[in-house]
């Protein structure tokens, strides 16, 4: 399942690098990838030592919470030190690397900043980006690239790309309310539906 949204959503945000690139804040996102790429590989241990059931729980919970926490009003006043940043990403990254959820953390992170939208939709999809080359590489070091679901990531990677094309279209830095309103309801529902009560 890693090995097929890792090889899906790699290629995806490609048609928008160039614009991620010059809008985001390329140096914030080396420091998220640097936590990562640290923390990464004890995530994709952890997940084959734990009980799934346990996880989803605590995945879940957590990113409710921190929802909650933005919603109500709480916003970040600047900007985290180096440390601090790194350590987020360390977060993402061992989340990442054992549910396959590297983004609510450095979500939640951006969400509570006061930058406009337009940089941190670029930041964060190169920070997606980041995690997927470190992804594959772990993953093709360690022989636990399946194979199967590579070539099943990538037949579906031409329509996840063309999605990818219609939402850039569709984005409108103007429109901050409906943008973050959006961005809760996709984690709530992303939260809601990751709960083992489902399985």
């Amino acid at each position: 399942a890693l090995t097929f949204i890792t090889v899906v959503e790699f290629w995806g945000p490609l048609p928008n690098l160039r614009a991620a690139w010059r809008t985001g804040d390329a140096r914030e996102v080396g420091r998220l990838l640097v936590g990562a790429a640290i923390t990464l590989p004890l995530g994709l241990w952890a997940l084959s030592m734990l009980d799934p059931a346990v996880f989803g729980w605590a995945v879940s919970v957590v990113v409710l919470v921190l929802l909650v926490l933005v919603m109500t009003g709480w916003r970040y006043a600047g900007r985290l030190s180096r440390p601090s940043t790194v350590g987020v990403g360390g977060v993402g990254g061992f989340l990442g690397g054992l549910v396959g959820v590297p983004g609510p953390p450095v979500v939640m992170f951006y969400m509570a900043s006061a930058l406009p939208i337009a940089a941190i939709r670029a930041s964060f999809l190169l920070y997606l980006l980041g995690i997927d080359v470190l992804m594959i590489a772990i993953f093709a070091s360690t022989g636990l690239l399946d194979h199967l679901a590579l070539a099943v990531g990538l037949i579906c990677v031409p329509l996840y790309m063309c999605a990818n094309v219609v939402g850039a279209w569709l984005f409108d830095p103007s429109a901050e309310r409906l943008f973050r309103s959006l961005a809760y309801i996709v984690i709530a529902l992303s939260a809601i539906v990751g709960l083992p009560v489902w399985s």
